[in-house]
Formats: structure tokens, sequence, C-alpha cells
């Protein structure tokens, strides 16, 4: 009985290392062969699942990406310029996002390239939402400032609406009388008599008054706010001060021909954000005379 024991012992021990023996060389065949253990299959399934749904949330970042683009063209062609705002720049929406380790954490991991490119485009979206939000706050501000921005903007005929006043010089290239070539010409020319009333085509701030014998002689530059500047030039007198704030229809000036000029005329600009309009887009232009004359008021140093 013992030598039976004994046997049997070693017939145990014999399967065991039998057993381990089978379980390395199935490992090493597997590693050399690139077979897979029941576990390692699973993992790599999940794997697999893992990357396929990183990449859809990368397209659907990507498509969301394209969305905000159209609401920040909008933002930018649109919304913003109603009101006189500057544009954000390119450079601002898209600027990255600082860190060199702020994605260390994905490296070293099956598929990192994807976890990162993910983890930027995503980082990169909330920045733009985080940036077009704001626009669309400073937007909403100005938005309530309909009413103000509506007598801001230079909507009134600078003279009043008579035959006499008619325009002598259009908005565009033409034929400079005095120097006898093609100019463009900045704004429009209103045919007058001298000491006619000259009027704030909007409310605003009188940025600048000018003096002079040359060029546009005596001078008026009012800032509407909202992006609108307009320039009355060629005047006779002046009635404002630097620094004064005018209203819509509030007299500013007479008309004469100070400066360059070949007779009596208001030679009238609208700015709007630096660069030149053509006012006759702004002038209300079916605004009767009666109406016209409710609205203007005749300066008290006159």
């Amino acid at each position: 009985m013992d030598g039976k024991w004994k046997i049997g012992k070693v017939v145990g021990w014999l399967g065991i290392i039998s057993l381990l023996l089978f379980c390395s060389f199935f490992y090493a065949f597997a590693y050399v062969f690139d077979l897979h253990t029941p576990k390692s299959i699973y993992l790599e399934r999940e794997n697999r699942k893992i990357a396929s749904k990183l990449e859809l949330l990368g397209q659907q970042a990507a498509n969301e990406d394209l969305l905000l683009y159209d609401i920040q063209r909008r933002d930018n062609i649109v919304y913003r310029p109603i009101f006189g705002m500057d544009v954000i720049s390119d450079e601002v929406r898209n600027a990255g996002i600082g860190g060199e380790d702020r994605y260390a954490g994905y490296e070293g991991f099956d598929h990192s390239d994807v976890m990162v490119e993910t983890a930027r485009n995503v980082d990169m979206l909330a920045k733009k939402v985080y940036i077009q939000s704001r626009s669309f706050d400073d937007v909403e501000l100005l938005a309530k400032r309909a009413d103000d921005m509506a007598s801001c903007v230079p909507s009134l005929n600078p003279v009043a609406p008579k035959s006499r006043n008619s325009i002598s010089s259009p908005f565009g290239y033409r034929m400079h009388p005095i120097k006898r070539m093609i100019i463009f010409h900045s704004g429009l020319d209103f045919r007058g008599e001298k000491g006619e009333p000259v009027y704030a085509a909007g409310s605003g701030v009188v940025e600048s008054v000018l003096r002079g014998y040359y060029g546009y002689g005596e001078v008026v530059v009012i800032n509407h706010g909202f992006g609108y500047k307009t320039r009355y030039a060629h005047l006779s007198s002046i009635l404002v001060r630097e620094g004064e704030s005018v209203t819509k229809g509030d007299q500013i000036a007479t008309m004469g021909r100070s400066g360059q000029s070949t007779g009596v005329h208001l030679h009238y600009e609208v700015i709007y954000r630096g660069r030149h309009m053509n006012p006759y887009n702004f002038i209300n232009t079916k605004m009767s005379l009666e109406e016209y004359r409710s609205i203007v008021r005749p300066s008290k140093r006159g």
C-alpha cells in the first residue's frame, strides 16, 4: 500500500508538471503564432468597441464644428455688423489650447492617437462654443439698445429736403471740379445757399471741429456710436463744440463754401467702421418736408 501511495503521489506530481508544461507551451505557442486566449479575445473585442466609439465621437465633434462654423459666419457677417461691432477674427476663434502635457495621460495605450485627437477636438469645440456664447451675450446687450441705435443711425437728411438742395455731386468716382481729373468722391454734395441750416443726421457726440482755409475748410465730425460717423464740410459757421452731445435733428452748422470749393454747398459723408459708405443709402427719402420740420431744431447759438 505504501508503494502504491508513493507511485500515486509521483503520478500526481507528474500530472501537475505536465499541466504546467502544457500551459507554458500553449502560451508560448500562442505568443509565437499570435494565438489568443478567451480573455484576450474578449479584451481585444472591447478595445475595438471603444476605438469605434472614439472614432464616432470624433466624427460627431467634427459635424458639430461645421454647424458652429456656420453660426460663426453669420455672427461675423450679419449679427455683429448690424450693431457696429468688430468681427471676431479666425485667429481668436481658432486659437489653440495651452499646455504641452495636456494630453500626456492618453499616451501609452492602444489607439492613443485617436484618444488624443478626440480629446483635442472636444477641447477646441468647447473653447469655440464659449467664445461664441460670449459674442451672443455682447450682441444681446446691444440689441436691447435698439431704440438708441435707431436714433443714432444717420438716416436724417442733413439739409431740408427742398428742390434747391438737390444733390449736385453723387457718391463715387467723378471728374473733380478743381483738379479736373477722375477722383473718388467719398460723400454727397448738397447744393444750397450760404447760411442755410445743417442738421445732425443722427444722435451722437461731436468728435472733432476743424477750421481751415484749404481742403474741406470748416468741418464737423459726429461719432454716432455703433460704428457710425458723419462728416459735414465746407461750412460757413459751426454751432457746436468738440465733446458736445447732439440729438438727431439738432442744427450743428450753416452751409458755406469754406476750403477748396467752387460754390456754396454741403459735402456730407457717412463712415461706417472706418469705410466710406454711400450716404444716400441711409437717408430717409420718403420723409415729407412737414415731418422733417417737426424733427429739426434750430441752434440757440445761431
